[in-house]
């Protein structure tokens, strides 16, 4: 038995000496208290384990990391921790002298949720070094991840909130490290901390200089989408495919923006995106004289159809790109917000036919007076409609003729005129297309505002 003590003993010893706090200055006082000779051996008193664990404890910060890992000894204590804002040295394990410091590089001067940043420490005026990194909130609390970057460095806890610290000794002071900001940021800001140790490797506690930083980093503010760009038709579904495509004219800066995917009523509408699935909405950045293209699927049970409104922090140049399967493809550009326009418009019984898309641009219901006229101008018998209080961001979209159409009343088989469109209450944004039945019979037609 007393041999094992013995044993036991002397591992605890090699333990604490791989790391920075001295095994020689403890050995000294083990020697002189701790150890007591009876029968020719030497055993281990309650005294000289109390002491063992009030430095165990202490040896918090700084390169007890090791035994606790290996060992499943004592954790790292709240309240004497890089979170506390008092390092080791307060607890009296290192004899802290003036020198030395630690700092954080590469931090962003602000974040975007989600995103991943690779952030560095630099520690001087030591042989070898140890910390502990948190980045929190105002109280404590995880914010993001952390990822080592450098050997010897891992992933810890304290109270529930993940930090990084040293598991050895480090040759070097330079640390690095990969941190994922929170996708749902509960404030505004986060706090980078850490608590470093310059040590001189004397395997003693004098000679420590403890050091602690820390940055408060703001969430990046999302820029003004105040540019707009209106397509008053847009769908996807079987046998249809809807591409938005967005260019950047700037060859200075990129653009960030948002496509949203509006119904009838004005409400967000689910569409298939490609590389995204079902959403209602699509966050965008076009680079520097480049471009970006949001397809359709072409999938789902039935045909879905709204308009897109795009949202930008700066000017772009759009169209939409329509494929309908056993039709062809059609571009549509962005559609200008009027008070009133004409368009031509034609329909062959059994064929072509004129549709027209309209989108209510503003904020409140819009009222919308039709009227089909002939190719002298005139009205057509049957050829007026109003549609009454088209909803904020409403759409609506019909064929001019047929089953249906703007026009039950009017005569439009072999029909060739125009159709005048006047707003009441704002402006709309208008697309007209001329649909056939068979390959080429799909073509963009004129919007031009009223005088």
């Amino acid at each position: 038995m007393n041999r094992l003590k013995k044993r036991r003993f002397s591992w605890i010893a090699n333990r604490f000496r791989g790391g920075i706090l001295a095994w020689e200055h403890w050995s000294g006082i083990v020697s002189r208290s701790m150890m007591k000779r009876k029968n020719g051996s030497k055993r281990i008193s309650i005294q000289a384990m109390m002491t063992l664990v009030f430095f165990a404890t202490c040896f918090s910060l700084l390169f007890i990391a090791s035994l606790d890992a290996r060992s499943g000894g004592v954790g790292i204590p709240a309240g004497n921790s890089v979170l506390s804002g008092s390092p080791c040295s307060t607890g009296g394990c290192h004899d802290d002298i003036a020198g030395g410091s630690v700092s954080f590089t590469g931090l962003p001067s602000a974040f975007e949720p989600g995103v991943e940043y690779d952030i560095g420490i630099e520690i001087l005026g030591g042989s070898v070094y140890g910390l502990q990194v948190a980045v929190v909130f105002s109280d404590d609390s995880q914010a993001g991840t952390l990822t080592s970057m450098t050997s010897g460095v891992v992933n810890d806890d304290i109270n529930g909130t993940g930090i990084l610290r040293h598991n050895t000794p480090l040759n070097s002071g330079t640390v690095n490290f990969r941190w994922t900001a929170p996708t749902t940021p509960q404030e505004t800001s986060v706090i980078f901390k850490v608590a470093a140790n310059s040590a001189n490797g004397n395997f003693s506690t004098s000679g420590d200089r403890i050091n602690t930083d820390q940055a408060t980093v703001p969430q990046q503010t999302p820029p003004e989408l105040t540019n707009k760009l209106f397509f008053a038709q847009f769908g996807n579904g079987p046998g249809l495919v809807s591409d938005i495509v967005l260019t950047n004219p700037s060859a200075a800066n990129s653009i960030s923006g948002r496509v949203d995917f509006l119904d009838d009523n004005g409400l967000p509408f689910l569409a298939g995106i490609v590389g995204i699935g079902e959403t209602s909405s699509v966050d965008f950045s076009v680079f520097p004289l480049g471009s970006a293209t949001i397809s359709t699927d072409g999938q789902g049970a039935i045909t879905v159809v709204g308009s897109a409104v795009i949202s930008s922090e700066g000017t772009l140049g759009g169209v939409i790109r329509f494929n309908i399967s056993g039709v062809g493809i059609a571009g549509v550009g962005a559609s200008q917000p009027l008070s009133g326009f004409v368009v031509p418009v034609r329909r062959e019984a059994g064929g072509i036919n004129t549709g027209i898309a309209i989108h209510n641009t503003e904020v409140t219901a819009v009222t919308l007076d039709l009227t089909l006229r002939d190719l002298q101008g005139l009205p057509v018998s049957g050829g007026t409609a109003t549609i009454a209080d088209l909803p904020a961001n409403g759409h609506l979209a019909q064929f001019i003729g047929g089953e249906g159409g703007l026009f039950p009343g009017a005569n439009t088989d072999d029909f060739l005129g125009t159709l005048v469109v006047e707003v009441t209450g704002g402006n709309v944004a208008t697309a007209a297309l001329e649909l056939g039945t068979v390959v080429g019979e799909f073509t963009t037609l004129p919007v031009t505002p009223l005088e």
